[in-house]
């Protein structure tokens, strides 16, 4: 299974697959409706492969607890059911989760993302180590929380423009003189 390419976006439904980057931002497809779109670098991403999930003695990586599901469910879950009925399923696929850091709504979560990954085939497939999948250049492309962002330094000396988008001048008088 290889999430390092699966990302949720803060604010969106669904998940989404990195298919480039840019400048400003990210390229993504949607894995609901296979839409393509730009992500900015100011919107906040998760990506499914740091993702984990608190148990009672250590932490599970989000890829194991998706693999159990498979194992245990191996098919789509309905995330309208009661939130006990998902709590039960949850517990069945994994047993010693922490009930009181791991929330209804991730849980629901966790099954809605379920959802999408078992109607993709390609996510199941063994993870492959290469570092040039569109994941790995997502930290040049990001920024991270607390990064500093880059100041370029200007070469002018700080004088106003005064030619226009067209080339010629604006009516702004210049001071002449040291006065």
């Amino acid at each position: 299974m290889d999430l390092r390419t699966i990302i949720s976006i803060s604010g969106s439904p669904g998940l989404y697959r990195i298919i480039s980057h840019s400048r400003t931002g990210v390229i993504v497809e949607s894995m609901l409706d296979k839409k393509r779109s730009m992500i900015s670098a100011n919107q906040r991403i998760n990506s499914l492969d740091n993702i984990s999930v608190f148990t009672t003695e250590k932490d599970i990586m989000l890829e194991e607890v998706f693999v159990n599901m498979k194992a245990a469910i191996s098919a789509s879950v309905d995330t309208k059911q009661a939130s006990d009925d998902l709590k039960k399923l949850f517990k069945s696929v994994l047993p010693d989760y922490d009930q009181d850091r791991v929330h209804d709504s991730d849980i629901k979560k966790m099954f809605s993302w379920f959802n999408i990954l078992i109607t993709n085939d390609d996510v199941w497939a063994e993870k492959k180590d290469d570092d040039n999948s569109p994941a790995a250049d997502l930290k040049a492309a990001m920024p991270m929380p607390g990064d500093k962002p880059k100041k370029h330094a200007s070469k002018e000396s700080g004088r106003v423009n005064t030619h226009g988008a067209s080339g010629s001048r604006s009516a702004i008088p210049q001071k002449k003189g040291g006065g």
